[in-house]
């Protein structure tokens, strides 16, 4: 094993920014044209991770649509976040449907 001087956790973060490089050099599809539901505590409004957010939709009745938990935005940030933390398809379009509160959930 190489000593290089770094952690296994920047070890890690350094070969999946290598494969996201290698990803676009090979034109691999990242999600372009994919749509993405995701049915959680819905997705922070102000979040700057995220490219294309299609829909929101809050089915709680409560006429809010931020994720006031982080769950939701989380869960989104694993799929579609093109920023800092990359998610596995970053030009996905998001339909985001907030279906539980910030009551109903606990973390």
């Amino acid at each position: 094993m190489w000593r290089l001087g770094i952690t296994g956790k920047e070890l890690q973060v350094q070969n999946f920014l290598l494969l996201c490089h290698l990803f676009n050099v090979l034109n691999i599809n990242l999600g372009k044209g994919v749509k993405v539901a995701i049915f959680d505590t819905g997705l922070s409004i102000s979040h700057p991770h995220f490219k294309k957010v299609s829909e929101r939709t809050d089915w709680t009745g409560d006429g809010d649509l931020d994720d006031g938990l982080g769950h939701g935005t989380f869960v989104a940030g694993l799929i579609a976040s093109y920023r800092e933390c990359f998610g596995f398809a970053p030009d996905a379009d998001l339909h985001i449907f907030r279906v539980f509160t910030n009551n109903q959930v606990r973390i």
